[in-house]
């Protein structure tokens, strides 16, 4: 035997590793599959409710929102240009802010339409009139309702031209449902 041999000999030359089995487990067995794919089956039956209510209020609290603020810059825009400003509903249920002056140039006044299937495709639209403001930003009673679902929002504007956001959701809380009713 050489110097070599003596001082670092292989592993294939060692008895003992040769006798020795390697076991290498690959993968996961049959049981610890079905359990795993039934814990992911229980999560998802439990979540799938609780995320299509979060889309619905998602949907009506978004869309609120961005009316709350038209009518806020409607009524602004009145005051500011002295002129008239109608909020409507247009035919397919779009909210659109239009000068109601007889050719009379506004500077900031162009139309403006808010398509509300970009908030949900269910989302239903209900006004009992448009919402007019006048040049001192007094405006018309009106009330429009924003629902999805059992879930709603109502956006109230009163004489002075104030507009206020009121949520109920499922069963109309006391006296919420005559501040909200739209004929």
């Amino acid at each position: 035997m050489s110097l070599n041999q003596r001082i670092s000999p292989s592993l294939s030359e060692n008895p003992l590793m040769q006798q020795v089995p390697v076991r290498v487990q690959a993968g996961f067995t049959l049981l610890e599959v079905m359990i795993v794919i039934t814990i992911l089956g229980v999560l998802t039956a439990s979540a799938v409710p609780a995320f299509q209510e979060w889309r619905q209020t998602s949907a009506v609290n978004s869309a609120t929102m961005a009316l709350f603020a038209k009518f806020k810059q409607a009524r602004s825009l009145a005051v500011a240009e002295s002129r008239k400003i109608i909020v409507a509903l247009d035919e397919v249920n779009n909210i659109v802010i239009y000068d109601d002056n007889d050719g009379g140039a506004c500077i900031n006044c162009k139309p403006q339409s808010i398509p509300l299937n970009q908030f949900s495709d269910n989302l239903n639209l209900k006004a009992n009139t448009n919402f007019t403001f006048n040049r001192l930003g007094t405006a018309t009673n009106a009330t429009i309702k924003l629902e999805v679902g059992e879930y709603y929002k109502c956006i109230t504007v009163n004489g002075i031209g104030r507009a206020r956001i009121i949520g109920v959701q499922g069963v109309a809380a006391a006296g919420a449902e005559e501040t909200c009713r739209v004929m």
